[in-house]
């Protein structure tokens, strides 16, 4: 398995499929000088794609159209620019919590209608502490269009604010 193998077939010595590849290294030499793979075994693989074709939503597999806020967001952990460093250093040492930056709302979208605006800090949703863009991501990847979701966030002056909201239709993934 070498990079670019990823998606392909993990094949044993007698042609028979045993996984589907996922990740390679080259530059990995603990137990091997050809680095080191990894895959997706074929019996976890198949029960994925049972699933998918039985229309069966789960905590790791979504199914149908995604719904959305309408927020572009800016995570806390890697800041950029010093401003935004000041400003999570000041958050953290007042104990409040980083959360999501908004750094861009959608008109019209349900965020928009929600009162969310740029510079409003996202806490949570769903009573789900949201603490980057990937856990706001898992946490919407749970919902539909249509699905109602409790946001709370901050919004610059420190004043917390809660609302429910009706998501919209995402792009098709």
């Amino acid at each position: 398995m070498v990079p670019g193998d990823s998606g392909g077939p993990l094949v044993n010595t007698a042609g028979q499929v045993i996984g589907i590849d996922t990740a390679a290294s080259m530059g990995f030499h603990f137990l091997s000088p050809r680095g080191e793979g990894f895959a997706i075994p074929i019996n976890d693989a198949m029960a994925i794609t049972k699933q998918i074709e039985a229309g069966t939503s789960s905590q790791t597999v979504h199914i149908g159209p995604t719904g959305v806020l309408g927020v572009m967001v800016q995570g806390t952990s890697a800041p950029t620019e010093p401003s935004l460093w000041g400003i999570i250093h000041r958050r953290y040492s007042l104990g409040v919590p980083a959360g999501l930056t908004i750094v861009g709302v959608v008109q019209g979208l349900p965020g928009d209608q929600a009162g969310l605006a740029a510079g409003d800090t996202i806490l949570a949703v769903d009573n789900t502490s949201i603490d980057s863009a990937p856990t706001l991501t898992t946490v919407l990847n749970w919902h539909h269009p249509g699905d109602s979701v409790r946001l709370t966030w901050l919004d610059p002056s420190g004043q917390q604010h809660d609302a429910t909201v009706a998501l919209a239709p995402g792009p098709p993934n």
